[in-house]
């Protein structure tokens, strides 16, 4: 087993003390900076375009490390990144192939939607009965959302909505509509 001096400066970051945890990578950390055997490099820049990155490019990152993070473990890893609130990271299925590597951008998102109607909506006058309806009664629809979260406006957001609101579904912030058949049976 390597010392924990030896594993790689890509996976410390300082403690709230000033410490260093030999174990949290600045893969993880609020921004990445990655060159080497990968193909990619993503460097810290001031466009949140690398807030989500798949699960799959961590792993590629973590198998260029001089000592990677074991397979096996890497959920373990991302569980406690989690846990401590570097990443917003849960193992489910439907969310288990994308890091939100900085959760700061997951209350922006959320405060997109919020105060959509003062800085967003004034010129999307044809969504204004959803905002309504929004506003009344918390009903969110996709009309509503992709209003908001426009390609010029918040390409990051839009790019990544089908994961944002799997979040905010798997964090209980909304709820997926019930649907009924003809026969009254539930429709999931």
């Amino acid at each position: 087993m390597k010392s924990i001096s030896a594993i790689s400066r890509r996976f410390c970051v300082p403690e709230r003390d000033g410490g260093v945890v030999h174990m949290i990578g600045d893969i993880i950390a609020p921004y990445i900076h990655c060159v080497g055997d990968t193909e990619t490099e993503i460097e810290r820049t001031d466009e949140r375009e690398f807030c989500v990155i798949p699960r799959t490019l961590l792993e590629k990152f973590n198998e260029a490390e001089e000592v990677p993070i074991p397979t096996e473990e890497l959920g373990l890893f991302l569980k406690f990144q989690n846990d401590i609130g570097t990443i917003l990271y849960f193992n489910i299925e439907v969310l288990k192939d994308k890091i939100v590597l900085v959760p700061q951008w997951m209350i922006d998102a959320l405060k997109s939607l919020i105060t959509a109607k003062k800085f967003v909506l004034k010129k999307a006058l044809a969504v204004a009965d959803k905002w309504d309806m929004f506003n009344k009664s918390g009903t969110l629809s996709l009309e509503l959302i992709d209003a908001i979260w426009t390609k010029e406006n918040y390409p990051d957001l839009h790019d990544n909505k089908e994961h944002i609101l799997l979040l905010m579904e798997h964090l209980n912030i909304i709820a997926r509509p019930r649907c009924f058949s003809e026969d009254g049976s539930e429709i999931k």
